[in-house]
C-alpha cells in the first residue's frame, strides 16, 4: 500500500514539474517575442553620426548640423548643371516634400557638390524651375574646401569626380544628427523610405 502512495505521489511530482516546465518555456518565448519586437526595424538603427558643417541655405540663412536636432530629415546632393539624374532625384524629393509639407517635424535638406558654378541666385532659379519652393526644403551652397570631406566623412559617400559623380541616394537622418538609412529613390525604396520617416515621427 504504502508503495502505491509513494507511486501516486511520484507521477504528481512528475506532472507538476512537466507543467512548470511548460509554463517556463512558454514564458521565454513571450519575452523574445518582446526583445525582437521592442528591437523591430534593424534598419533604423544608427549608422553614423553626421559630422559638422554649417553652410547658407537658399535664403542666405545659416544651416548647420545643429538643425538636424529634434527633426527627421531627408538629404540627398545635387548639383544644378546636372543633366538627367538631378531633376529625376528633385522628382522623388518633391513629391516627398509634399507629403509632408504641412508636418514641421520633418525637413529636406539638398546639399550642393558644385560649390564654383551653384550660387545662390541660381540655386533659387533652379528651385522654381522645379517647383521646389516649400518652407521644409532647404538648398545649401556648399565650399570647395569642405564639401569633398563633407560627403566622405559626414555621410559616408563618394566624393570622387564631384559633382558629376555625386551619389544618387536619399539619406534618412534621425533626431540626434545620425545617418539610420540609404535609399534609392529610383527603386521601390521610396516606400520603405515613407515608411521609416513615420516609425522615427513616432519616436519624437
Amino acid at each position: 500500500m504504502k508503495r502505491a502512495n509513494y507511486r501516486i505521489i511520484f507521477a504528481l511530482f512528475v506532472v507538476i514539474l512537466c507543467v512548470f516546465y511548460i509554463n517556463t518555456t512558454r514564458e521565454f518565448s513571450d519575452s523574445k517575442s518582446i526583445i525582437y519586437s521592442n528591437e523591430g526595424n534593424i534598419s533604423l538603427k544608427p549608422i553614423h553620426k553626421v559630422s559638422y558643417f554649417n553652410y547658407p541655405d537658399q535664403n542666405d540663412v545659416s544651416f548647420s548640423t545643429n538643425n538636424l536636432n529634434d527633426k527627421v530629415t531627408v538629404a540627398d546632393f545635387f548639383f544644378t548643371g546636372c543633366p538627367s539624374i538631378c531633376p529625376d532625384m528633385m522628382r522623388h524629393m518633391r513629391k516627398l516634400a509634399l507629403d509632408y509639407k504641412n508636418n514641421s517635424d520633418v525637413q529636406f535638406l539638398s546639399i550642393s557638390v558644385d560649390p564654383l558654378n551653384d550660387t545662390k541666385s541660381i540655386i533659387n532659379n533652379y528651385i522654381l524651375r522645379h517647383q521646389a519652393n516649400f518652407n521644409n526644403w532647404y538648398f545649401l551652397e556648399s565650399e570647395t574646401s569642405s564639401i569633398e570631406s563633407l560627403v566622405t566623412d559626414g555621410f559616408l559617400l563618394s566624393s570622387d569626380n564631384l559633382p558629376g559623380a555625386h551619389s544618387t541616394k536619399f539619406i534618412l537622418i534621425n533626431s540626434n544628427a545620425e545617418i539610420v538609412g540609404y535609399y534609392d529613390p529610383f527603386s521601390n525604396e521610396m516606400d520603405k523610405l515613407k515608411s521609416d520617416i513615420d516609425t522615427l515621427l513616432e519616436l519624437l
